[in-house]
């Protein structure tokens, strides 16, 4: 468990979006992201990392349009439901479009 925090740590503080280019009012990337569960979701699960892609297009000087979505994989826990062991994970793909 040590280990997965320190490495997604890492990766939290060193994410940096990688424009691959930007031409014509339009620009594309990459990025890394975490998750910390909280509240109930806490319990059946720990951190989670994934990756992102965005796109912004500059309709104007004063109006860009964004995207974004990529796929976060949490780790799950091992419970324990009427004498069986289960083991849960999650997956989600969060996308996330602004102006």
């Amino acid at each position: 468990m040590k280990s997965i925090f320190s490495v997604a740590l890492l990766l939290l503080v060193c994410s940096l979006s990688l424009f691959a280019q930007n031409a014509g009012g339009i620009r594309l990337g990459v990025g890394a992201e975490g998750g910390v569960p909280t509240g109930d979701f806490k319990n059946f699960s720990d951190f989670g990392i994934g990756g992102l892609a965005i796109g912004m297009y500059d309709v104007d000087a004063n109006l860009t349009i964004s995207l974004s979505s990529g796929y976060v994989k949490f780790s799950g826990k091992d419970l324990v439901v009427s004498g069986t062991t289960v083991k849960t994970d999650f997956s989600a793909i969060p996308i996330l479009a602004g102006v």
